[in-house]
């Protein structure tokens, strides 16, 4: 599927983030294969795109390449569907993915390409936990209060993209969560009142 001369691009390729599960290891290579042919935009869009219609579509597509029996027919038709627009590096890998029968693992090694994706990218993943929605004012303040913690709560030069997520079991205040629970900061009232329960508790 690849040439000499491009396994050897993809090997001078650096990494951004290294994933060690099977999903991890084909998103690596897809990443690899972007990068060294220099279209990663386009096979990011590609990527998207393949993520949107298998999230839509009724999940038939999504159903069909879980099936592990699916035939070399069926793959190649699920692989034209998906491929047919996509850039050459996602087109190739597709292929790839039929011919060793891995195309259900795609919902997954897209998961993965996205955590590439914000590395590649510099690209800091900054989810708020509060009682109520935050108004888009609030959010830009918590923004700009993470990027200049003295916390180092986003490295230098990185890009905070944040997502507020409504849980009213917390009852109030904030908890914030940096890169998927990489760093954590709880303000929430649910964690003080567990603590002063636990300090309670001890005195009794």
């Amino acid at each position: 599927m690849f040439s000499i001369s491009s396994k050897k691009l993809q090997a001078a390729v650096k990494v951004p983030v290294q994933l060690f599960n099977l999903e991890g290891v084909y998103a690596t290579s897809l990443y690899k294969s972007a990068v060294s042919l220099n279209k990663y935009d386009e096979s990011y869009k590609s990527l998207q795109f393949i993520n949107e219609v298998l999230s839509n579509e009724k999940g038939k597509i999504a159903t069909l390449i879980a099936n592990p029996t699916l035939n070399t027919e069926a793959r190649n038709t699920v692989v034209e569907s998906l491929g047919s627009s996509a850039a050459t590096p996602v087109k190739n890998f597709l292929n790839v993915l039929a011919e060793n029968n891995r195309l259900s693992l795609l919902p997954s090694i897209i998961a993965d390409f996205e955590k590439l994706n914000q590395a590649h990218k510099n690209i800091v993943n900054c989810k708020v936990y509060s009682a109520q929605p935050l108004s888009s004012s609030i959010l830009s303040r918590i923004n700009k209060s993470i990027t200049k913690s003295k916390f180092d709560l986003v490295a230098k030069g990185g890009k905070l993209e944040i997502e507020n997520i409504v849980k009213p079991e917390i009852l109030g205040g904030l908890i914030v969560e940096i890169n998927n629970g990489e760093k954590l900061v709880d303000l929430s009232v649910s964690s003080k009142v567990t603590k002063l329960n636990a300090v309670l508790n001890e005195s009794i």
